[in-house]
Formats: structure tokens, sequence, C-alpha cells
């Protein structure tokens, strides 16, 4: 990602992040921040189009 790109990751994106990296699923996500699974995976959609992720295994790609 770019440093302009990284700027526009937000705090919920990556409280996000660090439970997705924990080994939280969406649904796991959604209950510990009090959003919907929809919330949830839009803010993934954000990442992925910041960090330029646009096929295969997204969350992978996005961890590493």
């Amino acid at each position: 990602p770019t440093q302009s790109n990284l700027k526009k990751v937000t705090s919920t994106d990556w409280k996000i992040l660090n439970l997705l990296v924990s080994g939280a699923d969406n649904s796991d996500i959604a209950k510990e921040l009090k959003m919907s699974r929809r919330t949830v995976k839009a803010h993934f959609q954000k990442l992925f189009f910041l960090f330029g992720i646009v096929d295969g295994i997204k969350r992978v790609k996005l961890l590493y």
C-alpha cells in the first residue's frame, strides 16, 4: 500500500484487521465491534481496494 492509501485506513479498519489477525471471522468481528456482518464486509472491500487486492485469496493477501 502507498503512504497515501495508509492514511485512508480508519481506526475501525485497524480494529478489524487486528481481529482478523487474531483469527476472528466476519461474524466474530461484527459481534466484537457491534456492527453488522455486511458492514464488516464493506470495510474489507475498502481495504482490498486500498491495498490493490483484486482477486485470489483476499484475506491471505491482506495479512501478508
